[in-house]
């Protein structure tokens, strides 16, 4: 599923100074940021929008992080020693993230390894989310 483009928004200094990464956006959020510039982002669909509790997870597909335009030999040298160690150079896809949903007591709380999943608008766990 791809997510619905919704436009861009611009973003002041202040609200980009802090950007995390080590990849070309990121490093130009930063250098925009020091300059005092604001900085361009894509607003993308909330593709969570309606559920509760939603069951996330951040996959990269690909046999490679890097792309030959656009990034110098420094930074390819960089992703091609963490797309070995990370298995991604020979498997093609890499877990970075996940949240999921367990339920505790009264309440639920985020969880990164729990498969409690839910669906829209429903109180407890069992379907697809």
């Amino acid at each position: 599923y791809v997510p619905a483009y919704r436009g861009t928004f611009r973003v002041d200094a202040a609200g980009i100074a802090a950007v995390a990464g080590d990849d070309p956006t990121a490093a130009a959020a930063r250098t925009a940021a020091a300059a005092g510039e604001c900085a361009n982002f894509l607003k993308m669909e909330d593709v969570t929008a309606g559920f509760k509790r939603p069951c996330v997870i951040d996959l990269k597909v690909g046999l490679r992080t890097w792309s030959q335009h656009g990034h110098d030999a420094g930074y390819i040298a960089k992703r091609c020693v963490h797309d070995e160690r990370s298995g991604q150079a020979e498997v093609g896809f890499k877990v970075c993230g996940m949240q999921t949903w367990q339920r505790r007591g009264a309440g639920d709380s985020p969880r990164g390894e729990s498969s409690d999943a839910t669906t829209p608008n429903e109180e407890g766990g069992g379907g697809g989310g």
